[in-house]
């Protein structure tokens, strides 16, 4: 780790050429070696000043953008474009620099400044900030006025689910007289329930009846949850990295689910996702910059686009600054919109190609989309750029866990693997000799070989047709929990959804819970307890509980 007490030397490409059989160094800058964190440093230092100077709107973390009609190194007919360097009209090459973005409202030329010109001279922005300890960092300008012109709104949802609900579909929070809706992103849990994850300024406050769409009809599917966030401290969110006076803007909110078997966990038109990118002050990394991603917003559909910039710092309020993680945009001939109603939508790695050396990374989650602002980004066009805060962040901050299948949902301690091994254990320890004969013989029925038993060999089951019956041990949640038509009505099937016994929780009269009726003295299990029926009518007792 560099410390101030060690000056670093400026950048240097050095070269040697001869001349009379002396070599001289040939000092160019080099800036490919600079880190985010160099970054990071540079415009945490160099921010007011920058967005001092005449026209300047915002800052972000990026590399260089290059005019599309630039010619490449490798070209021997070379051109360098002149004029307003856009969102539109340029472009990250592979060997773009790291460096700090200035986006102001009007790109001016050095003829703007001085005697002149309309503007001091000290209003230049320099191309290069120079850091206490030698490094220089490039700044890359681009126009892109920011458009006072909100996100233009839908009236309605663009899809209602018919049965399931899930990522990408909307959800609807009536609010002073309005309805108001949101994405749904993805689901959640903490281990005890299970959340949909949007948009906090939709959601508002504790205890608030959410609902959404199904068919026709408008149905509640649960209450919003006090565990959510607005906004946190930038140096909180990412120990050790620079941010003074920052705050990183999250807006997410929680809804808790009343019945979580009509919820399926992968996403609307994009499909069951991948692990969480886990990204930290650790390991976040300038590749993410045109990485491609995509997301189903419940009003613009499906949006594919790209990673234009890390950090966006878009606003300044009460002496602080606003940071959002990510600045995503369109991607190269492919049309991208955003809308109000898509705040919440699960931003998710795009590479589908199964060639693509990046495939492994298709359908990770990366981020919660939370807002959007409109620049002007080519003459009279406008077009819309989405906010989003990264998901790790999101989990991490409240203690929760992505859920990407019912299959395998918390797997590290229960899911498919937990019921199957348990089964499979259950049928060795039998005591009755001919009871132990009958489940060994009838175990594929009952689970699977426990060498087998793995995550993901687990994978997919509830999918299975007819002709692929799952083994019983698992039953409940592979055709009850997720097949709502294999069980007739709801709670036609006296199993019900929550197949699942709450030994511990005492019911709504107050009596005693059935663990504690379960214990005898000195720990031995009250036998007359440990029965069917007694189970049953004590669960009757939760028939009538309150919300």
């Amino acid at each position: 780790m560099r410390t101030s007490a060690v000056p670093r030397l400026p950048q240097e490409k050095i070269s040697l050429s001869k001349n009379n059989n002396v070599y001289f160094l040939e000092n160019r800058p080099s800036f490919t070696t600079l880190s985010l964190l160099d970054l990071l440093r540079a415009r945490d230092l160099y921010h007011r000043h920058l967005m001092n100077k005449t026209g300047v709107v915002a800052t972000a973390i990026g590399r260089y953008l290059i005019r599309k009609e630039d010619s490449w190194p490798e070209d021997p007919h070379r051109h360098k474009g002149v004029g307003p360097r856009t969102l539109r009209n340029s472009e990250v090459r592979p060997y773009s620099w790291p460096c700090i973005l200035v986006f102001v409202e009007k790109w001016l030329d050095f003829s703007d400044f001085g005697k002149s010109g309309k503007h001091e001279p000290s209003d230049i922005i320099s191309k290069r900030l120079y850091m206490p300890d030698g490094t220089l960092v490039p700044v890359c300008i681009v126009e892109a006025p920011r458009l006072e012109t909100p996100l233009s709104p839908v009236e309605e949802p663009l899809v209602a689910p018919r049965q399931f609900l899930g990522g990408g579909l909307p959800l609807i929070v009536e609010e002073q007289g309005a309805q108001q809706f949101a994405t749904i992103g993805c689901l959640v849990t903490d281990g005890h329930s299970t959340y949909a994850l949007t948009s906090r300024h939709v959601t508002g406050d504790r205890d608030e009846s959410v609902l959404a769409m199904v068919g026709e009809d408008a149905k509640v599917i649960g209450t919003t949850s006090s565990k959510c966030i607005t906004r946190r401290p930038f140096e909180d969110v990412y120990p050790g990295w620079p941010g003074r006076d920052s705050l990183l803007h999250m807006d997410i909110g929680l809804v808790k689910l009343e019945d979580k078997t009509t919820w399926r966990p992968d996403v609307y038109k994009v499909g069951q996702l991948g692990p969480a990118v886990d990204l930290s002050s650790d390991n976040f990394t300038l590749e993410l910059i045109g990485a491609n991603v995509k997301a189903h917003g419940a009003a613009s559909g499906l949006m594919a686009g790209v990673i234009c910039a890390l950090f966006y710092r878009y606003k300044a309020m009460g002496g602080f600054e606003y940071v959002a993680d990510f600045l995503i945009g369109p991607r190269e001939d492919v049309p991208f919109q955003t809308h109000p109603g898509d705040s919440g939508a699960a931003v998710v790695l795009d590479y589908p190609n199964p060639e693509d050396p990046r495939h492994h990374l298709d359908r990770r989650p990366v981020a919660i989309q939370w807002g959007g602002h409109i620049f002007n980004t080519n003459g009279s066009a406008s077009q819309s750029y989405a906010m989003a805060t990264c998901l790790s962040t999101v989990l991490n901050e409240l203690d929760l866990d992505l859920i990407q299948s019912w299959d395998f949902e918390l797997p590290e301690y229960w899911g498919a693997v937990g019921h199957y091994t348990i089964a499979n254990l259950a049928c060795e320890i039998i005591a009755d000799r001919n009871l132990k004969q009958l489940m060994k013989t009838n175990l594929g029925n009952i689970t699977f070989k426990l060498e087998t038993i793995t995550d993901k060999n687990m994978r997919g089951l509830s999918t299975n047709g007819e002709d692929q019956p799952v083994p019983f041990a698992d039953w409940p949640d592979m055709v009850y929990q997720t097949k709502l038509g294999s069980r007739g009505p709801r709670n036609a099937n006296p199993e019900a959804p929550n197949h699942f016994a709450d030994l511990d929780e005492p019911p709504p009269d107050g009596s005693k819970s059935l663990l504690d009726l379960c214990r005898g003295p000195q720990g031995a299990v009250n036998t007359r307890y440990v029965d069917p029926d007694v189970w049953l009518k004590h669960f009757e007792l939760f028939k009538n509980r309150p919300p």
